[in-house]
């Protein structure tokens, strides 16, 4: 099983569904092995390391967590390390389709970085859409939906919603200059709070992973961009480009 299957099939029927809940069943199995191999002396591995933390973490008894729970902690932090690997190739595309704003990065400072990533976050789809079956018949905004009912949130279109975002369709990173964000008006990982909403935990860090890997390939890294294919189909979840994005001949400045 592959790490990206825990992140790839979530909105998937039939096969690649069960493809996904075999890969995340297979994954604990793996991890487990691997928390049994540190408590046991087997593996030797650095004590800063998430897997040596969580090993031989205890709880508020005083006793080592559960192998399995250890096992779920470590794929919190690999599933969510892994997906951004999407919005990387995000970056890489808009550095290619807009490479004036490429240019103001050289050099840049963690602020102007950030606004770059945001605007990738707002322009490209991660997840273009999120799905659910309605709990309970309700009524919103004049519209009846009945119990059971297939709902498509449309993540795409809230983040460029004319009435929240001046001229949407342009890709514009100053626009998150001095930006006041609401639960619901920027909604790349979900929306509403953290804590009772279905907005990503997760958001923060790949906001950081997203800058560092930004200021990586902007000031110490030269490649090409060979011819590909960069379109990408908005049935897809995760959409990502259909080459995904491939550079060459790349060397360290």
């Amino acid at each position: 099983a592959q790490i990206s299957d825990l992140f790839e099939s979530p909105a998937a029927l039939g096969l690649q569904h069960w493809k996904g809940r075999r890969a995340r069943s297979e994954a604990n199995d793996w991890i487990e092995g691997f928390v049994e191999d540190v408590r046991e002396g087997r593996l030797e591995i650095d004590h800063g390391k998430a897997l040596y933390t969580f090993s031989w973490h205890r709880d508020e008894k005083g006793e080592l967590l559960d192998k399995g729970i250890v096992a779920v902690e470590i794929l919190n932090l690999l599933r969510p390390m892994t997906a951004v690997s999407v919005w990387v190739a995000m970056i890489g595309l808009a550095m290619h389709e807009f490479p004036e704003e490429r240019e103001k990065l050289t050099g840049a400072g963690q602020e102007r970085l950030e606004w770059f990533i945001q605007e990738v976050r707002r322009y490209y789809p991660f997840f273009p859409f999120a799905a659910a079956r309605t709990d309970v018949d309700f009524e919103w905004q004049g519209y009846h939906f009945e119990e059971g009912t297939l709902t498509l949130l449309d993540l795409y279109g809230t983040n460029r919603h004319p009435a929240d975002w001046v001229h949407p369709q342009t890709f514009m990173p100053e626009r998150f200059e001095g930006w006041q964000q609401t639960p619901f008006n920027f909604i790349p990982q979900g929306g509403g709070d953290y804590d009772f909403g279905h907005r990503c935990a997760g958001e923060f860090v790949t906001i950081v992973m997203m800058r560092a890997t930004l200021d990586f390939l902007v000031n110490r890294l030269e490649y090409d961009v060979p011819e590909q294919d960069f379109s990408f189909e908005f049935n897809d979840i995760p959409a990502v480009p259909n080459d995904k994005i491939k550079i060459n001949n790349y060397r360290f400045k």
